[in-house]
């Protein structure tokens, strides 16, 4: 490693160097002390051997001195030691607890979702039915590799259901006097990329979504109670979303989520999609929308 990339992670690491200068200060004031303490349990040795050999009491008083100022610098390099010992322990926790935590890698993804969505504009749909649903849907994600600085990869699958009821039109262009029903399930099969760079590297709680892959519709019609046809359209589907994350208004109570039930995070979401499944029966459209709430595991 050059001297440039040493400077470049000291800059980086602004207060792990002021921990690392405090602590070795520390540690130099204790090793000058433990040098003294040596030196005087050394000059004391004599003292010690001469007194126990003259049993004099004037010798023995001086190595009580001696032996009291050994006991006492002894004390005070203790005491310097516990002071460092402390000194390190809390610059590193203050480090530690501000430095910024890791977002956790989502796994799994769960939505739920209503909103208008209206077959294509055809001569079948248009002349019986002339409402908007609306849709109601479910779904859940599942991600299995995420690509760096951009955002998790899965795959989704989709449920929903919508119904549209119109008055039934009789061949002889007399007045209808019954009612039509259509009743759709989407079911859809998508390849999904999440691009939760904005939170994870910048703080800001927006997050997009890509989805592509396709569309299999069953539909039943009944008019008058009786069923008047059935099927399954298939197609292919697309999906873009734009969310808003909510742990910015309560962050204690997202880390409980997380803890306690695995979630972390929840959003809002606004979601706009089309598609083509046209194959049985014209159910397809150019653009839909739903919007809901989303939760990631």
């Amino acid at each position: 490693m050059t001297g440039r990339d040493l400077a470049a992670v000291r800059a980086r690491s602004p207060r792990k160097g002021v921990a690392g200068r405090a602590c070795a200060g520390l540690c130099l004031e204790r090793r000058f002390v433990l040098a003294i303490v040596t030196v005087m349990r050394l000059l004391s040795l004599p003292a010690t051997l001469l007194c126990v050999r003259r049993q004099s009491l004037l010798q023995a008083g001086v190595l009580g001195r001696h032996l009291l100022v050994v006991v006492g610098v002894t004390v005070a390099t203790i005491a310097v030691d516990r002071s460092a010992a402390e000194a390190q322990v809390t610059l590193e926790s203050e480090t530690t607890s501000r430095a910024p935590k890791e977002r956790p890698k989502d796994l799994f993804a769960f939505e739920l979702k209503a909103g208008i969505f209206t077959p294509k504009s055809n001569s079948a749909f248009d002349q019986t039915f002339n409402d908007e649903g609306p849709l109601v849907a479910g779904e859940i994600d599942a991600f299995f590799y995420h690509v760096p600085f951009v955002g998790p990869v899965g795959l989704g699958l989709g449920l929903g259901w919508a119904d549209y009821s119109g008055e039934a039109t009789r061949g002889d262009g007399g007045e209808p006097n019954e009612i039509t029903d259509l009743t759709i399930f989407p079911i859809s099969i998508l390849g999904v990329l999440r691009i939760d760079a904005l939170p994870r590297y910048l703080n800001v709680p927006f997050t997009f979504g890509l989805k592509l892959g396709m569309d299999m519709v069953p539909w039943r019609s009944r008019t008058g109670g009786q069923l008047a046809g059935s099927g399954v359209s298939l197609g292919l589907r697309w999906a873009g979303q734009v969310a808003l994350e909510l742990d910015f208004i309560d962050r204690r109570a997202s880390k409980h989520m997380e803890t306690e039930w695995g979630v972390n995070h929840v959003f809002l979401f606004f979601e706009g999609f089309g598609s083509h499944a046209n194959s049985s029966f014209p159910l397809g459209n150019d653009f839909g929308w739903t919007a809901g709430l989303g939760f990631l595991f």
